[in-house]
């Protein structure tokens, strides 16, 4: 919880420019978490599943990419 509240604090603050209490982001997390849990089939989740696994492989080939340009450029 605390990696989560200091990671969604950062992103409020860098992106939205909006700076509030730590505590109003835990109290929100919380929330969430538990909207979470109270969902009983898993299966509602698919779709989202489709998503995230579509974005970690995006994420794979752009730090490929990335890296195989700058290993030319630098060379080692």
């Amino acid at each position: 919880m605390f990696f989560i509240k200091e990671n969604f604090h950062d992103i409020f603050i860098e992106a939205f420019d909006l700076d509030f209490s730590k505590n109003y982001v835990t109290i929100f997390c919380f929330i969430i978490f538990t909207l979470l849990c109270l969902v009983r089939k898993i299966e509602k989740f698919a779709i989202t599943h489709l998503f995230a696994d579509a974005m970690i492989v995006l994420t794979l080939i752009v730090v490929v990419i990335y890296g195989s340009i700058n290993l030319k450029n630098e060379g080692s």
